[in-house]
């Protein structure tokens, strides 16, 4: 779950980053293809949430809560280790403060 987020945010920081003009494509496209292989990856390994919610909702159904925590807890940590790595180590940075925030903005 932790690298299945992590690839998935990573890949939406990346083309969704407004200081980036190298982007060619389509951007939904490079999105769901980077879903589609989480999911291709990861569904047999841990039934691929990559969405607690989603998987919420199944431990719901099903009354199964053991280990539900790793789809809370993965996508969590995945998702702030892609945005932390992409804001200090991949993206093109400046010594101006305001132009280094617009990846947030």
């Amino acid at each position: 779950e932790i690298m299945v987020t992590f690839q998935l945010v990573l890949c939406v920081v990346a083309v969704t980053d407004k200081r980036r003009h190298d982007i060619s494509g389509s951007i939904p496209l490079a999105i769901g293809l980077s879903v589609a292989l989480g999911h291709l990856i990861a569904i047999d390994y841990t039934g691929c949430g990559m969405n607690p919610a989603r998987s919420f909702g199944s431990a719901v159904i099903t009354r199964n809560f053991q280990y539900h925590w790793i789809f809370w807890v993965g996508p969590m940590i995945g998702g702030a280790a892609a945005a932390l790595i992409y804001d200090f180590i991949l993206a093109p940075r400046t010594s101006d403060l305001t132009d280094r925030m617009k990846v947030w903005t």
